[in-house]
């Protein structure tokens, strides 16, 4: 104990000795580094270059050994949650998307020009040579619950088809006779169009959202009359008697005095 307190009072913890404590090799600095000119890594091979080195595990580039290992005894994640088929559930699976079907029965009556086409659509759809007869010829094949199934899907299919390609029917007929009619046998005394209507002027339609956003803003529309003495109209506003707007090209006047007119110019 007297030693070690007499060591500690004397900083002999701290001495060091000359060439005790060497310097760090320079890696990679040629000869500034005090081990030759490429800094004690050699010339050629892997650990001669930047950032070489080898992996752990590396076995000179032969196949590694958790590779070798027989993989025997292993459970397999594949066959985890797989179920058995045989060809009888596989024929029993409906593989027709009806709902597609249906996509692509509207867009083929959006392409009608002609009502001789709807029959060649009814035919593609319903006819024998469609789908939808396909699919019923297929319901031999399938179980006693899969037949009342997937026919009443294919059933309700028809309908919805049928009652879709009526109605279209219906209402392209009236409309391409009505535009035939129109432009083969034009009678401006007659009106058959009752959905035709009348529309605003489009200066009318500006302006009144013009008013409704100033309304919406807090501001009130002044009403006044239409016909006004040329003292309120020009005078009290102090336009002077050479101002063009007194001019009559430019202000329709109700008297020849030119004392009453139109209300033109407002503050």
């Amino acid at each position: 104990m007297e030693n070690s307190e007499t060591n500690n009072s004397l900083g002999l913890n701290t001495l060091t000795s000359t060439g005790t404590t060497k310097n760090r090799k320079r890696v990679g600095r040629g000869i500034g580094s005090g081990t030759g000119k490429t800094a004690g890594r050699g010339h050629k091979g892997q650990k001669s270059r930047s950032g070489g080195s080898i992996a752990r595990g590396f076995e000179g580039g032969q196949m590694p050994l958790q590779q070798r290992i027989p993989k025997f005894g292993f459970s397999s994640r594949v066959n985890r949650g797989s179920k058995e088929v045989n060809l009888k559930n596989i024929v029993s699976m409906a593989e027709v998307n009806l709902d597609k079907i249906f996509a692509s029965f509207i867009l083929s009556l959006e392409d009608v020009v002609d009502v001789s086409e709807l029959t060649q659509i009814e035919k593609e759809y319903l006819g024998k040579g469609s789908v939808l007869s396909e699919e019923r010829a297929k319901l031999a094949s399938l179980s006693n619950d899969d037949k009342k199934k997937y026919g009443s899907l294919l059933k309700d299919f028809a309908n919805k088809v049928s009652k879709k390609l009526e109605s279209f029917k219906v209402d392209f007929e009236k409309s391409y006779y009505t535009e035939k009619e129109k432009s083969e046998n034009p009678d401006i005394s007659l009106d058959w169009f009752s959905k035709k209507g009348t529309r605003k002027h489009i200066l009318t339609n500006v302006m009144e959202e013009v008013v409704d956003i100033f309304a919406s803003l807090g501001y009130t529309v002044a009403h006044g009359p239409e016909a006004e003495t040329s003292w309120h109209n020009f005078d009290a506003l102090n336009t002077p008697d050479w101002h063009p707007a007194r001019y009559e090209s430019d202000t329709l006047y109700l008297d020849k005095d030119l004392k009453n007119l139109l209300r033109t110019q407002t503050s």
